[in-house]
């Protein structure tokens, strides 16, 4: 091995050297936050120094002597508690777990990688790489819908055969490259665990994190990965911060010391479903009850009824917070549920709330698993085409014929883009699912399923309400791509306006 620092590494080893110590710093940390001020935690103080006299092994035999150096000095640290058996203090944990993000930050500049990005064990197609593919398949596309347009003026057998033998190669393009650009949730998820216990440890309060995710195999879209991130921390503090109580207040209540959070992942289809699930406090509606007639949200009646689901709505759609005030470096900062809500509709899936009180509050995100392939419903409204998730798609109806009791009367899809209804037929119903439950559109025409690349929208499409996003059909035809969140949003405002 070619021995030498920050970035001198053998080529070879250099990936190796990366995820195995990012790997077993991980680890280390996990044995650090799960330290508590009592003693007893032998076996994890000594998984914690397994861990890191690993790492400065191998540290050692790269040449890497920042990060040797910077893990010989956590030994030191944690040789008194190895030694004496001595309960850990705030203090020193506190230490130990800085400084083992100092020598991960060392380690990946060590070993070419900037701080914070977390290697992949296998390789992949570099973003930029994947972007180019991107936009040939949309210029495949572009071709293959002229060539459809030309089938439909001059067909002959030879140019629809063509054009099968291109759709079918574009398709299978496509599916690649949504591929090339997935990357496993696992590490996102681990990191949670993380996350999880060091609220837990700064709140006084023990907690079990368990990871279920069909074992790493769970994939997204790097683009949706970054964001999705994000809005999981928040909901992973507040399952600590709001839901898990302190271990007195849980034996009182029958329930074992240490509250539990279960972070799970799965793939369903063309979407990935996390899961955020604690089994403590649930969510307060009194409390939440009296934050609500403060803000002006709810009368004092409206606040005696309330149950718990309602108030986990309150919370998702006004932001309110009941967070320990001893948290208010976590909780007290985060951007609420209402705005979770809002970031996971902007990648195009969907927040569910259920709890209980005194059981425990469960949180369900579902994202598309890619950023760009997605699966759609185009519909004609108001000389408008338009593309609906065929997630959020329920079923389709004819109002007033075929469906006797449709949903609702069905607000013209024409009227919620603030197109010209005149001459629009609305002969044709479409069910949909928002957060507050189903909704009803009507639309002139259904084209049909539609599997595309969706781009996002550039200026001046931007600027268009309820669009998320764009997709070229046919020969110099755009398809828009809505946003059923602010669609429904939308639509519910509409049919108070219309007293329905």
């Amino acid at each position: 091995m070619n021995r030498g620092t920050r970035g001198g590494l053998d080529p070879r080893y250099r990936d190796l050297y990366l995820a195995e110590g990012t790997r077993l710093l991980d680890q280390a940390e996990e044995a650090a936050l799960a330290l508590d001020s009592t003693a007893g935690d032998a076996e994890r103080v000594r998984a914690l120094y397994r861990a890191l006299h690993t790492v400065k092994g191998m540290a050692a035999t790269a040449g890497d002597e920042g990060v040797r150096a910077g893990i010989q000095a956590l030994e030191d640290l944690v040789e008194p508690l190895r030694r004496g058996g001595a309960p850990a203090s705030g203090s020193a944990v506190d230490a130990i777990v800085l400084g083992l993000a100092r020598a991960r930050d060392r380690l990946r500049e060590g070993g070419g990688a900037e701080p914070g990005h977390v290697p992949a064990p296998e390789p992949e197609v570099e973003p930029a790489v994947a972007l180019e593919l991107s936009g040939v398949v949309e210029r495949l596309l572009d071709m293959r819908d002229g060539l459809l347009d030309l089938g439909h003026r001059q067909w002959s057998p030879d140019v629809d055969e063509a054009v099968a033998g291109l759709d079918g190669c574009v398709r299978r393009l496509q599916r690649l490259v949504a591929g090339s650009r997935l990357a496993p949730l696992r590490p996102t998820l681990l990191a949670l665990r993380r996350h999880a216990l060091g609220i837990a440890r700064r709140a006084g309060v023990r907690v079990e994190v368990e990871v279920a995710d069909e074992d790493g195999a769970v994939r997204a879209d790097r683009e949706v990965i970054e964001p999705l991130a994000a809005l999981l921390t928040h909901l992973v503090t507040n399952a600590v911060s709001h839901g898990i109580e302190d271990p007195a207040e849980r034996l009182a209540a029958g329930k074992p010391e240490a509250g539990r959070v279960l972070l799970s992942a799965e793939r369903d289809r063309d979407h990935v479903r996390i899961v955020v699930l604690d089994d403590g406090r649930g969510f307060d509606a009194g409390g939440i009850g009296a934050a609500a007639v403060a803000a002006g949200l709810l009368g004092p009646e409206g606040a005696a009824r309330l149950t718990p689901g309602d108030a986990a709505e309150i919370c998702a759609a006004a932001g309110l917070s009941t967070a320990r005030a001893a948290l208010a470096g976590d909780a007290g900062r985060g951007i609420g549920l209402s705005a979770v809500r809002v970031g996971v509709e902007a990648l195009g899936g969907r927040l569910a709330l259920e709890t209980e009180r005194g059981t425990g509050t469960r949180l369900t995100v579902e994202v598309p698993y890619s950023a760009t392939l997605r699966h759609l419903l185009l519909v004609r409204a108001g000389g408008v085409l338009a593309g609906l998730p065929m997630r959020s798609v329920r079923r389709t109806f004819v109002p007033a014929a075929s469906d006797p009791h449709p949903p609702s009367p069905g607000i013209p899809l024409a009227t919620l883009l603030d197109r010209e209804t005149e001459g629009a037929t609305g002969g044709i119903g479409v069910v949909l699912d928002g957060a507050r439950g189903s909704f009803a559109v009507t639309v002139d025409d259904v084209v049909g399923a539609l599997e595309c690349v969706v781009s996002r929208p550039s200026f001046p499409l931007d600027r268009i309400p309820l669009v998320a996003g764009t997709t070229p059909y046919g020969r110099n035809h755009v398809a828009f791509v809505l946003d059923v969140g602010l669609l429904a949003a939308r639509a519910e405002r509409a049919s108070v306006a219309r007293g329905l």
